[in-house]
């Protein structure tokens, strides 16, 4: 993934999280270590998922234990706000400890139809389920995405990108390349190679320009949003591009302060398609 991409989007998460700070903490996210015990061991369903996107509207990531580091999660919900904003999928990903029987396909299942994700007409939805404890992971699309997403490309997403870092234990790692990996798919129409499936960033060194530049960037993003403008652009193919970051809308950027109110999903179906995966 380009180094540039990683940076604005870990800088920019960064902002969002310190502005969302400064607003009344309506999500539904656990702050302290000490409410975090109260979901241990507990036993998620579709019933009783706190689902993210339903208190705000740009959050799709339910994350209820806090299993995703801050800043990860921040731009997760990012890519998949573009996801559903730039190329019609809404999406609903649920990352946390143990699901019901253990059966991530299940818990993808009554998550897609019990709130709909996915506009009725297209039925373009997706529902990703990470069970951390488990061991288990399902990439879900709905009806109406399976042709676009197939059972083998939701495979490779897995094996290539939830797997490997499950297995250092590295759960951000799992969900931004996840989210990152769908939304170049859906934007290039191509699936990147292995390599560029897998995190190949290490090697790549960030300097005080890069970061100057991207603040700047960023800033001007916030101000241009803040005041009415709109900097967002469509975006041309790639691994993955920048298109669209600074679009306004209706409620605004939201980190999980106050930003926005609540979303809503279409009324999508899903048919039993996708992959899942063990580690």
């Amino acid at each position: 993934m380009n180094k540039y991409l990683i940076l604005g989007l870990v800088i920019l998460a960064v902002i969002l999280s310190a502005m969302g700070s400064c607003g009344d903490d309506t999500t539904y996210e656990v702050s302290s270590n000490e409410g975090a015990s109260e979901w241990q061991q507990k036993e998620w369903t579709a019933d009783n998922i706190p689902m993210a996107h339903l208190k705000d509207a740009n959050q799709y990531v339910s994350d209820p234990e806090n299993l995703v580091a801050t800043v990860q999660r921040d731009s997760a919900n990012m890519l998949l706000r573009l996801l559903d904003r730039e190329c019609g999928v809404e999406s609903a990903f649920i990352v946390v400890g143990h699901v019901k029987g253990g059966d991530a396909f299940r818990m993808a299942q009554d998550v897609g139809n019990k709130y709909g994700v996915g506009s009725k007409e297209t039925n373009r939805g997706l529902v990703v389920v990470i069970a951390v404890e488990d061991h288990k992971a399902f990439i879900a699309p709905g009806k109406g995405l399976e042709g676009d997403l197939t059972d083998l490309e939701c495979n490779q997403i897995s094996q290539a990108c939830i797997v490997p870092n499950m297995k250092k234990g590295d759960v951000s790692a799992a969900v931004v390349q996840t989210c990152s990996a769908i939304y170049n798919k859906f934007k290039t129409g191509n699936l990147p190679d292995a390599d560029q499936l897998s995190d190949n960033t290490g090697d790549e060194d960030f300097t005080w320009a890069d970061i100057i530049y991207f603040a700047i960037f960023i800033l001007i993003l916030i101000y241009l949003n803040r005041h009415g403008g709109s900097s967002g652009g469509s975006s041309g193919g790639g691994w993955i591009s920048t298109g669209g970051l600074g679009g306004s809308s209706s409620g605004g950027w939201s980190s999980g302060g106050g930003w926005s109110s609540g979303g809503s999903y279409g009324g999508g179906g899903f048919g039993g398609g996708g992959a899942g995966s063990s580690w």
